[in-house]
């Protein structure tokens, strides 16, 4: 159901993106010692999904699912202070933000901007989260 629209947030930002920022999968970076090692990057996450309405005795369903681009960077100047890094993921941030902002992921189904947990701030690295929604309309094949 949704591996389709990862690969297409992926395509999206790999094109988008300076070359030099990583973009992975969740499944490609499993932990936060690889996160680290790819810093500055773009991590996408399928986040969950919430049901909509439902016709047809539920054979027409409505989906939204919902994603997170969780963007990290790293900064060593001042000592690894937050500061150089929260500007340089808030770069990375800004960057997904208007290469994803109304992106088409399949045909009529568009990512709309959602609430967001907070940025964490870590050893140096600091991790700005961006969460979307796309709403997609599936039908069962049970007549």
């Amino acid at each position: 159901m949704f591996k389709d629209q990862e690969a297409a947030i992926v395509a999206r930002l790999r094109e988008r993106l300076a070359s030099d920022i990583a973009v992975q999968t969740a499944a490609q970076v499993a932990d936060a010692v690889t996160l680290r090692q790819q810093a500055p990057c773009a991590v996408v996450t399928f986040n969950g999904y919430t049901a909509g309405e439902s016709t047809g005795n539920g054979r027409v369903q409505a989906i939204s699912m919902d994603w997170l681009v969780l963007c990290c960077a790293r900064n060593a100047s001042q000592g690894g202070a937050s500061v150089a890094a929260r500007n340089d993921a808030a770069d990375v941030a800004a960057a997904a933000l208007a290469a994803l902002l109304g992106y088409p992921v399949m045909p009529a189904v568009t990512l709309r901007l959602a609430d967001a947990p907070p940025p964490e701030y870590l050893d140096g690295y600091v991790y700005i989260p961006i969460a979307f929604t796309s709403r997609a309309t599936f039908k069962g094949d049970n007549q």
